[in-house]
């Protein structure tokens, strides 16, 4: 009942300050906020831009950015890039932003008035929560590519929360919808290319291929029985040890693949036990990395390690397949088409729309156009790229 009580305060909080905002947005004092809540892989992603936001606003002519994220978010991105000095970078439990209505009301207060600029690169609840209560003279989203219909108060919020949305289109990749809102916000220069993170020494003297079997959601995560059997047949066609990544979370996914191996000596579970810059080089310098939808794959792009990613059609393009503007080695993406394609873009849940996926869903299994892909159709891609040079 708490929590309910705490949710209501925030949104009508919100819907309050959005009221009076509304006719009071006329800050204009070069403070800018951008307002981050996403996790790993999208923070590595980001990375290709943050320089350019410094680009936009120069602390020489008065600017002052600060960038709200996750304090796990900021401890990774230190560890694995070089970031920009002329940003202050603050750390943000956003699961408060929507549970806890003091230490939402406090994070407005410090952080979302007095501000000329809120940017969101990259739409959530928590984030159009904190734009929606925010004063400043221009909130500005990047959106979806379909305009969210469903469920009802991530619409109202979205609505609330920008008095400018980019919209990019449907078949741009995050890196090139990045790339949109700097267009958008004034630097038409850029373009869309891979982040730059530090050289990191290799943690393993040996030729080698990473498989990440988690992700930031079951949803996304391929059934671990045919993890089993690709981890064999790269084993017995490679003879190449194979090394298991991921996070703590996902420990129970590398204990059920090595537990069912027919020989494991060539198999190294390091799922919970690396540190950021650990795992960052465990994925430099493999051979091949191997996984689902999640930030490892991201890390390889990124790395320019070659990759293949297991991926939905759920928020289609928008992650994977990869596209950037200049040519670069990219990771591989095995899918299925679907008709369903970008249920999660139109209504926030994947399985959106289709009935058989929702259900299946809500049984804990993964979306259906991740449970279609079959071992050979990653095989295939495996055979492909490892005849490359």
């Amino acid at each position: 009942m708490n929590l309910i009580i705490n949710r209501l305060a925030i949104a009508g909080y919100a819907i309050y300050k959005a009221g009076i905002n509304y006719f009071k947005s006329d800050v204009n004092n070069k403070n800018i906020v951008i307002i981050f809540q996403q996790v790993f892989g999208d923070a590595v992603i980001l990375l290709s831009t943050l320089k350019e936001y410094e680009k936009l606003f120069p602390q020489s002519d008065g600017y002052h950015i600060k960038l709200l994220l996750r304090p796990q978010i900021l401890c990774f991105l230190n560890d694995i890039a070089e970031l920009p000095n002329n940003i202050e970078y603050i750390p943000i439990e956003f699961k408060n932003i929507v549970n806890d209505y003091d230490y939402f009301k406090g994070v407005v207060n410090e952080h979302c008035v007095n501000i000329e600029y809120v940017i969101v690169p990259g739409t959530s609840l928590s984030a159009e929560l904190l734009s929606s209560a925010s004063n400043a003279r221009r909130r500005i989203g990047l959106v979806q590519a379909f305009q969210r219909q469903w469920p009802p108060h991530m619409w109202l919020f979205q609505k609330l929360a920008y008095s400018e949305k980019v919209i990019p289109k449907i078949d741009e990749m995050m890196l090139q919808r990045h790339r949109r809102l700097l267009h958008y916000l004034g630097y038409t220069e850029f373009k869309a290319i891979l982040p730059v993170l530090k050289y990191q020494k290799s943690i393993i003297q040996e030729k080698y291929i990473v498989i990440a079997p988690g992700a930031s959601s079951y949803v996304k995560c391929w059934p671990l029985d045919r993890f089993v059997l690709l981890v064999e047949y790269i084993v017995d066609k490679y003879n190449i040890s194979v090394f298991l990544c991921g996070s703590k979370e996902d420990k129970y996914r590398s204990e059920y693949i090595s537990d069912r191996l027919n020989n494991n000596s060539k198999v190294h579970n390091y799922v919970g036990k690396l540190k950021f810059y650990e795992w960052s080089s465990l994925i430099q310098h493999a051979d091949l990395v191997i996984g689902n939808d999640s930030a490892t794959i991201h890390l390889a792009a990124a790395h320019k390690t070659k990759a293949i990613c297991i991926a939905g059609v759920y928020d289609k393009y928008q992650f994977f397949p990869y596209r950037i503007d200049v040519k670069d080695v990219l990771p591989v993406a095995v899918f299925k088409e679907k008709e369903c394609s970008w249920c999660r873009t139109k209504g926030y849940y994947a399985g959106y729309g289709n009935k058989k996926c929702s259900n299946a869903i809500k049984e804990g299994k993964p979306a259906k156009c991740i449970s279609e892909i079959d071992v050979k159709d990653v095989t295939d891609k495996i055979e492909y790229i490892m005849k490359l040079k």
